[in-house]
């Protein structure tokens, strides 16, 4: 089973990820699940995961009422997970350069996919990530941080901010070229 301890659901799970574990939410309080505040002061419930298992059938953009979300499908033996991220997540951006970088990964065999977040003992900062491996493999990033456009630093009612839009329409330019090349053109078949 890819998500440990899920015994009933339908066969598409819906996922995020807060604080280091990728998230299932339940509009109410269930057994199994936590509730918690969200950045913006709302009450949410999740069931959580430390990761996810499954062969990528799918990586996209798309506009929801919650803002714009990058969608990553994945699929295994039991059923489909649609893992939703914010646009501009820098979660979304760990996951997205590893996805990336089609050559040192088979798009037709499972991944696995696990978020961390933690406080560096020795420096006091948090540190927060995503690790995306396949047969216990670490997949690299396409592109290293020289690679990527940089971010600009900007002001933005009299508060200086970083903009990363250059990079997200970089990234948005790589995945639709990956989407094509391996979604569209020619569909990847999971092995169940």
């Amino acid at each position: 089973m890819a998500l440990n301890e899920v015994t009933e659901r339908s066969s598409v799970s819906y996922l995020t990820i807060a604080e280091g574990k990728l998230c299932m939410r339940s509009k109410e309080a269930r057994e199994g699940y936590v509730t918690r505040m969200t950045k913006t002061g709302k009450e949410v419930h999740e069931r959580q995961f430390d990761s996810v298992d499954g062969v990528v059938t799918d990586v996209y953009s798309k506009d929801t009422e919650f803002g714009r979300k990058w969608i990553i499908e994945l699929k295994d033996d039991v059923g489909r997970y649609i893992l939703q991220l914010s646009y501009d997540s820098s979660y979304a951006k760990y996951i997205l350069n590893a996805l990336l970088n089609t050559s040192h990964y088979s798009l037709s065999r499972s991944i696995n996919v696990k978020p961390y977040y933690f406080e560096d003992k020795a420096s006091g900062k948090l540190r927060k990530g995503v690790t995306v491996q396949q047969d216990a493999n670490k997949i690299p990033w396409k592109f290293g941080i020289g690679e990527l456009p940089p971010m600009v630093q900007i002001t933005v009612k009299g508060e200086k901010i970083w903009d990363d839009t250059d990079q997200l329409a970089f990234l948005q330019r790589e995945v639709d070229a990956m989407r094509n090349e391996h979604f569209i053109a020619a569909p990847v078949a999971a092995p169940f």
